[in-house]
């Protein structure tokens, strides 16, 4: 069975046996803790600063990804539902990950 997947560009893709039981999913809720609590998606828009020593790393990092289509950038002014901080923290060589 073949996975349903959002449109990229504004052309339409053909639908899949799975779409009529994606149209029916309640908003996502993913089970933390033994299902004792469930996390609701939250968009967080202020960064974390990254240390002036790693900036230019960082962003060769976030370029190289974005080229290779792991990420993707937000234009300006797009509602999201769910977007986390990115953290910064040092591997055992010193450089960031």
């Amino acid at each position: 069975m073949p996975f349903c997947q959002t449109p990229t560009t504004s052309e339409s893709i053909p639908p899949c046996a799975a779409q009529p039981l994606l149209q029916k999913l309640r908003p996502l809720q993913i089970p933390a803790a033994h299902n004792v609590l469930l996390a609701t998606p939250v968009a967080h828009h202020t960064p974390i600063p990254v240390p002036i020593y790693w900036q230019e790393q960082v962003k060769a990092g976030l370029d190289q990804d974005n080229q290779l289509g792991v990420l993707e950038p937000v234009p300006i002014g797009t509602p999201v539902s769910w977007c986390h901080r990115m953290v910064v923290c040092a591997k055992k060589s010193g450089k960031p990950h």
